[in-house]
């Protein structure tokens, strides 16, 4: 597509960030966050549920963070600046803390010693 766009127009600058192509009139043009915006409910109302980009965005980081990717990488892939604000996006409930919790009960029991009820290194 970049290479019809060059052709047509020897004067084309490819653009540098997310491009979308729109047809044969408008070629390759870039997409800000009110376009994304703007498909986002249309896709919504054609569902027939609510959602929003946000919402999306929120459940993408959330889903990195169940399938167990380390908050670090969950900061850095939603261009957070920190780790405290990732942790605030993605909204930890309860029924997390309840999960983690059983975890760390597994771990431990599977370190104790049968025989001794003491934990082995």
């Amino acid at each position: 597509m970049v290479i019809q766009e060059i052709i047509r127009n020897p004067n084309f600058v490819e653009p540098t960030g997310l491009v979308l192509y729109r047809g044969r009139e408008r070629g390759l043009v870039p997409i800000n966050e009110d376009d994304i915006s703007h498909m986002v409910e249309r896709i919504s109302a054609r569902a027939e549920t609510q959602f929003t980009s946000h919402t999306l965005r929120r459940t993408y980081g959330r889903t990195l963070w169940k399938a167990g990717v380390p908050l670090e990488t969950i900061k850095e892939l939603m261009g957070h600046s920190s780790i405290e604000t990732t942790i605030r996006y993605l909204g930890v409930r309860m029924d997390d803390m309840d999960e983690a919790m059983e975890k760390l009960a597994s771990y431990q029991e599977a370190l104790m010693c049968p025989k001794t009820g003491l934990f082995e290194r």
